[in-house]
């Protein structure tokens, strides 16, 4: 498993990676998200939790909080 965060001008990049032959999961609370890349057709993610199917890689950007 590797993972990694990118920050920059208002905006936050998660890169998670799971090299392995099963599944993985990794808690991760993010609220908002937006699926940037992915070598599968969906993502599994419930209550704060990705589930990493084997050899799956995605990459996603938190959307910043909207100030009303």
């Amino acid at each position: 498993m590797y993972a990694y965060k990118r920050e920059g001008m208002d905006e936050e990049i998660y890169v998670l990676c799971n090299f392995y032959g099963t599944k993985t999961n990794v808690e991760l609370d993010l609220q908002e998200l937006e699926l940037l890349l992915s070598n599968y057709p969906d993502r599994i993610y419930e209550n704060g939790v990705f589930v990493l199917r084997p050899y799956e890689a995605i990459a996603v950007k938190k959307k910043p909080l909207a100030f009303v």
